[in-house]
C-alpha cells in the first residue's frame, strides 16, 4: 500500500513539473515559426475559397446577361435559378448540376471541383509543414534527453502529442454507412460500402464517385506529370502494362469513367488483366481493342462505331463492367458491348495509360457503381 501511495506521489510530482515547465526558447521559436506558416496556409485557403465563390457568382451574372442578349429565355431562367440557389446554399452539389444549357452545366462542373482541389492543396501544404515540425521536435526531444533535461523533454513530448491529436482530428471522416446511396440528379450512381480487406490483405475500395483516383495513382512503366488540366502519362517502355494504377481493388459491377485527351495511339483502360484501348488510328481507320477480363491472351479488334475521334481533344470514356458483360461508351455513345460471365472475377485494381508511345493527358479517373 505504501509503495502504491509513493508511486502516486511521484507521478503527481512529475505531472505537475511537466505542466509547470515551459517549452525551451529554441523550441518556442520553432513553434512560433510553424504556427505563422500554418496560419498563412489556412489564410490562403480561405482566400482561395472566397475567390472561387466570388468568381462563380460573377460568371453566373455574365452568363445571365449573355442569355438575355441572345433571347434565350429557357437558358436565362436556368441561370437565374442557379444564382438564387447558390447564393442561398453557397455550394454546388452533384444533384444541383443541370443537364442543360450545356454552358451552365460546364460552369457548374468546373466550379464544383475547385473547392476540393484547394482543400487538397491546403492539406498537402499542412502535411509537409507538420512533418517538418515533428521532425524538429523529435530531434530536440532526443537532444534534451541525452543532456538529462527530462522535464524540458517531457514538455516537448507534450507538444508532439498536441500536434498528433490535431492531425488525427483533421483526418477525413469515415465513409457513409453501408446501404447509403449517392445520387446525381436523383439517379443512384453508387452503393457506398465501408472499405474492407480480402483474405490476402488487398484493400477492397469504398466506391466514391466524387473521388479523382488520379491523385493517388501509382505509376507502372510510365511517368505521371502534373499539368494545368490534369496528368500527362508517358510510357517508359514498349512492352507490358504502361499505366498508373489504383492502390485499392474494386468489386464488380462498376463503371470506370475518365476525361482524357489522347493522340493517334489512343488510351488504354485497365481492370486487372482486362483492358480496353480506344482511339488507336490504323490504316483501315480507328478502332477499339479489347482484352477480355477472363484473361484470354488474344486481343479482339473492333472498328469504332462512331467514326473518327478528334485527337488532342477531351473525351469522356466510360467502361461499364457488369457480372454478365461489358459496355464501352465514348462521349455518351456506345461503341462496344459484349456478353460474358464475369461473376467469378475477384476485385481488381483500375488503371489508365497511353495506347503506346504517344502520351495521353488525363483530367479525371473515377468509378461508380453499375446497376
Amino acid at each position: 500500500m505504501r509503495a502504491f501511495l509513493i508511486a502516486i506521489f511521484v507521478t503527481a510530482v512529475v505531472a505537475s513539473s511537466v505542466v509547470a515547465v515551459q517549452l525551451p526558447d529554441s523550441v518556442a521559436k520553432i513553434k512560433s515559426s510553424y504556427q505563422g506558416q500554418a496560419d498563412k496556409i489556412d489564410a490562403d485557403y480561405k482566400s482561395a475559397k472566397a475567390s472561387i465563390h466570388a468568381n462563380y457568382v460573377q460568371q453566373l451574372a455574365m452568363m445571365e446577361r449573355k442569355m438575355q442578349q441572345a433571347g434565350d429565355l429557357k437558358g436565362l431562367l436556368a441561370v437565374r435559378a442557379e444564382k438564387v440557389r447558390y447564393l442561398r446554399e453557397a455550394k454546388i452539389h452533384a444533384k444541383s448540376v443541370v443537364s442543360e444549357p450545356a454552358e451552365l452545366k460546364n460552369l457548374q462542373e468546373k466550379y464544383r471541383k475547385l473547392p476540393g482541389e484547394q482543400y487538397r492543396k491546403r492539406s498537402e501544404s499542412r502535411g509537409r509543414l507538420d512533418d517538418l515540425y515533428m521532425t524538429k521536435l523529435e530531434s530536440v526531444m532526443k537532444d534534451l534527453t541525452r543532456k538529462g533535461q527530462v522535464e524540458e523533454a517531457l514538455a516537448v513530448q507534450a507538444e508532439v502529442g498536441t500536434v498528433k491529436a490535431r492531425i488525427e482530428a483533421e483526418k477525413p471522416k469515415p465513409p457513409v454507412p453501408a446501404h447509403s446511396v449517392a445520387t446525381t440528379g436523383g439517379d443512384p450512381v453508387a452503393q457506398i460500402q465501408p472499405s474492407k480487406k480480402n483474405k490476402k490483405g488487398a484493400v477492397i475500395a469504398t466506391i466514391d464517385p466524387e473521388k479523382n483516383l488520379m491523385h493517388d495513382a501509382l505509376p507502372m512503366q510510365c511517368t505521371s506529370e502534373k499539368t494545368k488540366d490534369g496528368y500527362l502519362l508517358t510510357a517508359l517502355t514498349d512492352n507490358g502494362c504502361k499505366a498508373v494504377r489504383t492502390k485499392e481493388r474494386f468489386k464488380l459491377p462498376i463503371i470506370i469513367n475518365t476525361k482524357v485527351k489522347f493522340g493517334e495511339h489512343g488510351v488504354r483502360l485497365y481492370y486487372g488483366k482486362g483492358q480496353v484501348q480506344v482511339g488507336r488510328r490504323t490504316k483501315s481507320g480507328e478502332n477499339i481493342r479489347i482484352i477480355s477480363l477472363l484473361h484470354t491472351k488474344k486481343m479482339k479488334k473492333v472498328a469504332l462505331k462512331i467514326g473518327k475521334l478528334g485527337h488532342k481533344k477531351w473525351h469522356d470514356v466510360n467502361w461499364s463492367i457488369r457480372k454478365d458483360g461489358m459496355v464501352v461508351r465514348v462521349d455518351g455513345k456506345k461503341i462496344y458491348s459484349s456478353i460474358e460471365n464475369y461473376g467469378k472475377i475477384k476485385p481488381q485494381w483500375l488503371g489508365i495509360g497511353p495506347g503506346n508511345k504517344i502520351p495521353v493527358e488525363v483530367r479525371s479517373l473515377t468509378v461508380s457503381a453499375s446497376q
